[in-house]
C-alpha cells in the first residue's frame, strides 16, 4: 500500500473513531453541552432501536377486533418504549388471507387447512428462535397450549417473554369486528368470538405465571391514543427458598378498571340473548378479578 493510500484509510479510520467515541469533542467544551442529558437520550434511543438487551419474544394474545396488532404496536411504542417493527410478526390471518386459497370471505378454515397455516406458523417461530430472532406471535387465547409450547421453547434456549392480552368488551367488539371483516375479506360469526372470549376470560389465569411478564390494557380509547394499563405481572426471581406466595409482583391500576367495569354495567342491556348475557358475566368478573383488592393466585 502507497502512503496516499495509507492517509486515505487513517482519515476514514479517524473519523469513524471520532464517531464512535461520541462525536465532536468541540461542543462538548461548550458551557450548553449537558454529558448527563446527552447519554440519557442516546440510552433511550438505544433501546428504541435495539430493542431488548436479551432475545425476546412477544405474545399477542387477545380475540378478533381486540387490537392485537395496532394496539399492542402503539403500548410497545408509548409504554415500552420500543420500535414496534423490531417485534416482527408472525401472522396467521395475513398467511391464509394471502395464500390465494380461499374461495370466498367465508372460506378461511379450508384455506386453512389446504396449506395447514397451523404448520407454517410453527415452523416460522421455531426457525425463528433457532435464529435468536426478536419476533411476536399472535394468538386468540382460544387454547392456552400452544402459548404453553411457545413460551416453554422459547424459556428452553434463553429467551424471555412478555405477553399483552388488549382487552374490549364484547358489546364493542361486535361493530369493530364486522368492520375489520370487511376490510380483511374475512367472515367472523359472532358464535365464534364469543367461544373465544369464554375461552380466553376463563384460561388466562394459566397463562400469566409462565412468561417473565404478562401485560393486561384495556383498548377502549380515542383512535390513535395508546391502550390503558390494567394489570402488569412480573416474574419475582428474587424469591427466596421456601416463599410460595411471591413468586410473580402484581400491580393493577384500579382507575382503569373500574373505569371499564364501570362501562361494562352501564352497557349490560346491549348483551342479548342468554350466550351474550354469559359473556357479560364471564367479563364482569374476570375485570373486577383484576382490582388490588383480590387475593392473588400463589403461583
Amino acid at each position: 500500500m502507497n502512503y496516499e493510500k495509507y492517509l486515505k484509510y487513517k482519515t476514514k479510520y479517524l473519523d469513524l473513531k471520532e464517531i464512535l467515541d461520541g462525536g465532536d469533542d468541540s461542543a462538548k467544551s461548550t458551557s450548553q453541552y449537558d454529558d448527563a442529558k446527552h447519554k440519557s437520550i442516546l440510552n433511550r434511543w438505544r433501546k428504541y432501536y435495539f430493542g431488548p438487551e436479551n432475545n425476546t419474544i412477544l405474545m399477542r394474545i387477545g380475540v378478533m377486533g381486540s387490537g392485537k396488532t395496532s394496539s399492542v404496536d402503539s403500548y410497545i411504542e408509548n409504554n415500552l418504549k420500543y420500535n414496534p417493527e423490531i417485534f416482527t410478526l408472525i401472522d396467521l390471518d395475513r398467511i391464509i388471507t394471502t395464500s390465494g386459497e380461499m374461495k370466498d370471505e367465508h372460506d378461511w378454515v379450508n384455506a386453512n387447512e389446504k396449506i395447514d397455516g397451523y404448520q407454517i406458523v410453527d415452523t416460522l417461530i421455531r426457525e425463528s428462535l433457532a435464529k435468536k430472532k426478536t419476533f411476536s406471535t399472535e394468538s386468540t387465547g382460544a387454547w392456552v397450549c400452544p402459548s404453553r409450547k411457545i413460551i416453554t421453547l422459547a424459556n428452553k434456549i434463553g429467551y424471555n417473554t412478555i405477553a399483552i392480552m388488549p382487552f374490549v368488551p364484547f358489546y364493542l367488539l361486535k361493530e369493530r369486528v364486522t368492520l375489520r371483516a370487511q376490510k380483511e375479506g374475512r367472515a367472523v360469526k359472532l358464535e365464534e368470538l364469543i367461544l373465544n372470549l369464554e375461552r380466553i376470560l376463563t384460561k388466562i389465569n394459566d397463562i400469566i405465571p409462565l412468561a417473565d411478564e404478562f401485560i393486561i390494557v384495556h383498548n377502549v380509547v380515542d383512535i390513535g391514543k395508546p391502550p390503558k394499563l390494567m394489570l402488569n405481572v412480573k416474574v419475582d426471581y428474587s424469591i427466596k427458598n421456601g416463599d410460595n406466595f411471591k413468586c410473580c409482583n402484581w400491580n393493577s391500576y384500579d382507575n382503569e378498571i373500574n373505569y371499564i367495569l364501570k362501562l361494562l354495567i352501564n352497557n349490560e342491556s346491549k348483551y342479548k340473548g342468554e350466550k351474550e348475557e354469559n359473556v357479560f358475566r364471564l367479563e364482569k368478573k374476570f375485570i373486577t378479578s383484576l382490582l388490588s383488592s383480590n387475593k392473588r393466585p400463589n403461583y
